[in-house]
């Protein structure tokens, strides 16, 4: 999936990347990929493949988020994501069974010594 770059005369005809990164393999993209391929038995071969996964299999996709990213939570999940049978436009429940502490998350880091927040 490409962008296409806005000229004065509204899109560019030939979308060209505004970025790319030096070692494509060493992306947190490409070892969720090879995560998710290994989780599921899957070859997914690029992002398009992860892309196309993710949106079939809703509730499989955002597990396997929750798993790569470590979520920190009091109460785990214990069933589906989400219920896939309900319409995305009606706000169906996500992870209903967890119970989770946003900010914990948000400042959780590998590193317990470094500093999470400056305040001046």
């Amino acid at each position: 999936m490409t962008a296409a770059v806005a000229n004065n005369q509204g899109q560019d005809p030939h979308p060209r990347k505004m970025w790319e990164p030096t070692n494509v393999q060493n992306t947190e993209m490409e070892k969720f990929r090879a995560y998710v391929n290994q989780k599921h038995s899957l070859s997914l071969a690029n992002y398009n493949d992860l892309w196309q996964w993710s949106v079939v299999k809703i509730g499989d996709f955002w597990t396997a988020v929750w798993e790569y990213t470590n979520v920190v939570a009091s109460t785990p999940p214990t069933g589906p994501a989400v219920d896939e049978s309900v319409p995305m436009d009606t706000f169906p429940a996500w992870f209903p069974t967890a119970r989770l502490n946003y900010a914990e998350n948000a400042l959780w880091c590998k590193d317990p010594h470094k500093t999470a927040i400056i305040a001046t």
